[in-house]
């Protein structure tokens, strides 16, 4: 950082900008502030700023739409989002555009400076780009503090997320009573541990069988972990979405990882919305968005914006309608999965039942039988492991993978023993994804032991290397993370500065990386992205 780095604040609020100017310029930095939008746009565009604080909520232009305008002139100088209507769409929105973080008003000088540190302590660490050591992290959030920007919840899969107001975020799992709920023992992360988006974060284990993992729905570092799952691991089931949180996490890029999570949308069909507002509020406890339907019409609306919702029909709102109604939504989305809410043993039961239903459920409903109901109708399709059989039936085996990354700089991935494979698995999805990205990529086989002189060698052509290793780190299969001590690069000699090992939990065995085809495709997906930023 420079004697005096330079901040810019635009705030149509001149006591926000004399505010911040009283703090910052009391810390050596230097503040020029703007609370005209447009004015401050070409302030941004033409200086060098540290960092620009940008409040959302302007009235000659807010402040989403002042940073897509800088971004198609500066993609790189750092935006912290300033507001005092935190909410979740206008945080992912804001992320999507590059902001490096997201304030809440009224702030106190403590959270205002925390936020600017964290994002020149981040903006150097990535630039500097450490060859080990854990992923950049600021002061540790106080232990059992969250304060979440809103009620929503972001799922990949059957993981999900908050956004939390200090950058951090909390992570769940939302799983069947089978799954979660007769867990008898839980595998937990470890505060300081790296998870990346799509690996397994926790892992729940019944009696006599191997864990059942869920992914992490971002890339970061645990900074805690919920300590009462530990002796009571179905609370994960019992309450998903509230005491049954899995762990809080340090995002390293939020942007990119909120374009892979979304709501879970229910298309709640009820004539009458009051009488079903005990449900929907249900519903939203559970981490769901409620869109209210009284008619096939908003129905079909609904399910035209609302890609993958589940339909919940009010059977005793619409009495005998119902299982017309429901025979309409099957013409009009074939995919769709509906629910029929109605009562037991009704003779409309069999009606309902000869449309095409996802399930019939007898009232009343009670809240674990909905939790059970919605783990199975969001239940992510997990297919087996894409293998392709060699030419001549011999196996070959990636051992280094070079490319050209997006700021010009040389990018080797090394491989040892054979742990990928060309034809299949986490090798083949690797390249396949590069060369999808336009990477000029070169693929260079063998399974022969990496040495440490060969990483020296590697290091006079490339900017930056990837060491892949193989490795028992007590973790989930699939799991990956920077290994610190590794040998390898560390007697590798001046070369280890270009150099940064990642080690992967096998599921078992020796010989090519086996994992699930889900736990595959993000392995490659993480290796991806450390290579091309």
């Amino acid at each position: 950082m420079s004697v005096e780095p330079r901040l810019l604040v635009v705030d149509d609020e001149e006591v926000v900008c004399k505010t911040c100017s009283r703090i910052f310029e009391g810390q050596g930095y230097r503040v020029e502030t703007a609370t005209d939008p447009q004015a401050g746009l070409a302030m941004a565009t033409k200086g060098k700023y540290a960092v620009i604080l940008l409040d959302i909520k302007m009235p000659a232009m807010d402040g989403l739409a002042f940073l897509a305008e800088l971004r198609k002139q500066d993609p790189r100088t750092p935006v912290i989002m300033v507001t005092g209507y935190p909410s979740v769409p206008s945080a992912a929105t804001a992320m999507r555009l590059g902001a490096a973080d997201y304030v809440s008003k009224p702030f106190t000088p403590d959270e205002i400076t925390g936020a600017v540190r964290r994002v020149l302590g981040g903006a150097a660490t990535h630039t500097a780009r450490p060859a080990a050591g854990p992923l950049a992290s600021a002061s540790a959030p106080a232990p059992g503090v969250f304060t979440p920007m809103s009620e929503e919840f972001l799922f990949l899969g059957e993981s999900w997320i908050q956004v939390g107001q200090d950058g951090t975020v909390r992570a769940g799992a939302f799983l069947s009573k089978d799954e979660g709920g007769e867990a008898r023992e839980v595998v937990l992360p470890r505060p300081g541990d790296n998870v990346f988006q799509g690996l397994p974060l926790v892992g729940f284990r019944k009696a006599g069988s191997e864990p059942r993992s869920v992914p992490s729905p971002v890339t970061g570092e645990v900074v805690e972990v919920n300590p009462a799952l530990a002796t009571r691991p179905s609370l994960a089931w019992e309450e998903p979405c509230r005491q049954g949180w899995i762990a809080r996490i340090r995002p390293s890029r939020l942007p990119s990882d909120l374009k892979s999570v979304g709501h879970r949308v229910v298309v709640l069909a009820c004539p009458d919305k009051a009488a079903c507002q005990a449900r929907a509020n249900a519903l939203g406890g559970l981490g769901c968005e409620v869109l209210h339907a009284k008619d096939e019409a908003e129905i079909a609306a609904h399910l035209r914006t609302a890609k993958g919702a589940l339909v919940m029909v009010d059977g005793k709102g619409f009495g005998a309608r119902g299982p017309e109604l429901v025979g309409r939504v099957n013409a009009l989305a074939p995919e769709a999965k509906v629910v029929a809410l109605g009562e037991p043993q009704a003779e409309l039961e069999k009606q309902y039942r000869s449309r095409r239903l996802f399930y019939y459920a007898a009232e009343p409903v009670s809240e674990r039988e909905l939790i059970d109901l919605l783990a199975s109708a969001f239940r992510p399709v997990v297919r087996g492991a894409a293998r392709q059989a060699a030419a001549g039936g011999l196996p070959s085996f990636v051992r280094r993978v070079r490319i050209t990354n997006r700021h010009g700089q040389a990018v080797s991935l090394l491989t040892s023993g054979g742990v990928l494979l060309e034809s299949g698995g986490v090798g083949r999805e690797l390249v396949e994804r590069l060369l999808r990205g336009a990477f000029p990529v070169r693929v260079t086989l063998g399974r022969e032991e990496l040495t440490p002189m060969e990483i020296q060698a590697e290091a006079n052509d490339a900017d930056r290397i990837l060491v892949l290793e193989v490795g028992d780190a007590g973790r989930l299969p699939g799991s990956l993370g920077r290994n610190t001590g590794s040998e390898l690069v560390q007697a590798s000699g001046e070369a280890a500065g270009k150099a940064v090992a990642f080690v992967v939990q096998p599921a078992g065995g020796v010989g090519p990386l086996a994992l699930d085809g889900r736990t595959e495709q993000a392995l490659a997906e993480a290796l991806v992205q450390e290579m091309v930023v």
